[in-house]
């Protein structure tokens, strides 16, 4: 019984090292940048702006119901917006911690795709025309063994230099 409970914080240990490892110089850690989510949070600004406009359009007309009612059907979407926004920014975390590759998808549920570096087979940079223009985009990693991309960083800051990240820490790759 005793033996469970040292298990359990020598894991935690491990853990914080790991934390500490990942904040060091030669790993990377990251989120999607905000900067990939520029359509919806343009749209969110929008809302917002048509918001206050109403509202303050409809408290000097008196403000009825029909100002809650239009203010509501406006500030629903742009609090589901916003909602959207945060979750997506949260919800991925990417990792190159010493050999391995990492993609972790969720917050109370969790979905981690994992590679190791020896193992890459291709990097991918996938930008569109709008990430480009921002400077983020997508990074694909497969292996060997397996039958197509493996893990994803959607949305990363400097592409390219991730690629170089992963290039310079040994992995073999074909472009």
């Amino acid at each position: 019984m005793d033996k469970d409970f040292k298990y359990l914080a020598d894991r935690s240990a491990e853990r914080i090292a790991e934390t500490a490892e990942v904040q060091g110089t030669k790993d990377y850690r990251a989120h999607p940048a905000l900067r990939n989510q520029w359509f919806v949070i343009f749209v969110a600004m929008v809302l917002f702006v048509l918001f206050v406009y109403l509202g303050l359009k409809g408290a000097m007309a008196g403000g009825g119901t029909n100002v809650q009612i239009v203010l509501a059907i406006i500030g629903v979407p742009m609090l589901v917006l916003v909602a959207m926004i945060v979750y997506r920014y949260h919800v991925w975390t990417f990792t190159i911690r010493g050999d391995t590759i990492e993609s972790c998808k969720g917050i109370l549920g969790r979905d981690v795709q994992s590679i190791r570096v020896q193992d890459l087979r291709n990097v991918n940079v996938r930008q569109s025309i709008m990430q480009r223009l921002f400077g983020v985009g997508d990074v694909e990693f497969s292996s060997a063994g397996g039958a197509g991309v493996e893990v994803t960083f959607y949305g990363v800051t400097d592409p390219l230099g991730v690629k170089d990240r992963v290039m310079r820490s040994g992995g073999k790759t074909r472009d």
